[in-house]
């Protein structure tokens, strides 16, 4: 008994157009996380900020920057909200940053982040 690739559900599927990848927040949600993201780094910048000058000698000593600590902060903030208030709109959330991990923080706030 013969049985071709049609039989086993082997399809040729050259002809259907690939579509694209799904992304990680639809364009709304975006928009949602932007705006919101943007207002709670007025509250998180400073706060951020004022924590590594109080720590400042358990930063150094754990080789952390400023840069470190802000870069930590918003990557979390981001995470607090894809996985708080915007759950239900957000596909797949990224995970949060431990902080051990905050020495090799590589995320940097930019000047046109909180506007």
């Amino acid at each position: 008994m013969e049985c071709s690739a049609r039989d086993l559900g082997v399809t040729d599927n050259a002809h259907v157009q690939q579509q694209p990848p799904k992304l990680r927040v639809p364009a709304t949600t975006g928009y949602l996380l932007l705006i919101t993201r943007g207002a709670l780094l007025w509250l998180v910048v400073p706060t951020a900020i004022l924590c590594w000058i109080l720590g400042w000698p358990y930063w150094h000593q754990r080789q952390a920057t400023l840069g470190h600590v802000l870069g930590w902060a918003d990557l979390n903030l981001v995470t607090v909200l894809q996985r708080g208030p915007l759950r239900l709109l957000v596909i797949n959330p990224q995970p949060w940053t431990p902080f051990s991990d905050l020495p090799q923080v590589a995320h940097r706030l930019r000047a046109i982040d909180p506007a």
